[in-house]
């Protein structure tokens, strides 16, 4: 695959930013899992790396509660745009999201 850093990621994830969420709802209790094992609480800060749509900020905003703070960085424009609008259905304004490779 050909092109900028940027353009592979996009290549690569424009489309499963369009995959219903219904299809992954196995990965639920393995990211509530997760969460469990950063042993936040309520207040707490958290960065989600390679954050994508924003499908653990449910369960962070779970822990963290409006107070708490949840910084997503995401490389891809097209699975952010997923988080984004996640984030403002949801009415959530403690994320903080960054279009960003983590290095």
């Amino acid at each position: 695959m050909q092109g900028t850093y940027k353009e592979r990621i996009e290549a690569k994830y424009k489309s499963i930013a369009r995959v219903p969420e219904g299809l992954l709802r196995f990965t639920i209790p393995i990211r509530k899992k997760a969460i469990g094992c950063l042993k936040l609480t309520s207040g707490s800060a958290v960065i989600d790396v390679g954050c994508g749509t924003g499908a653990s900020f449910p369960y962070l905003e779970e822990v963290v509660g409006e107070h708490g703070k949840i910084l997503g960085v995401e490389p891809s424009t097209s699975m952010l745009s997923g988080a984004r609008e996640r984030g403002r259905s949801e009415g959530w304004g403690n994320v903080t999201l960054f279009e960003a490779p983590i290095h």
